[in-house]
């Protein structure tokens, strides 16, 4: 049962490493260009909401229902947006393979004290 926790501390080991300096400023990169362009989508979808009506048959009021329910779909697009990048790279079909492979490459070290068995739990 111990196969566990040395297969964690195996994998800590390999993947555990900090960030190179250079990487860590693209990330961040990214992430701001990521954000900025949601933030304007949003905005502009947020002043699009307030539109005056946009004939007699667009919603009740003084507000075009036309316009809050686009406002809402692109809402609702910025949020999923961060969803789909995080269900694309949380393959985990694609995951569980790297593991068993580094499970079975490390199991071939007998020194590493990991044994093969410790894949069962990914089925």
């Amino acid at each position: 049962m111990d196969s566990v926790p040395r297969f964690l501390q195996a994998y800590d080991d390999v993947f555990d490493k900090p960030m190179h300096q250079g990487m860590r400023l693209i990330s961040a990169a990214c992430a701001h260009h990521r954000l900025a362009c949601a933030r304007d989508k949003y905005y502009d979808a947020l002043g699009y909401a307030d539109s005056p009506r946009q004939g007699d048959l667009d919603g009740r009021g003084n507000l075009s229902e036309k316009a809050l329910t686009a406002s809402v779909d692109t809402f609702l697009d910025v949020c999923l947006d961060p969803v789909q990048v995080l269900r694309q790279l949380m393959n985990l079909d694609e995951m569980r393979r790297h593991i068993e492979g580094l499970v079975h490459f490390r199991a071939a070290d007998k020194s590493s004290g990991l044994r093969a068995e410790a894949i069962v739990p990914l089925h």
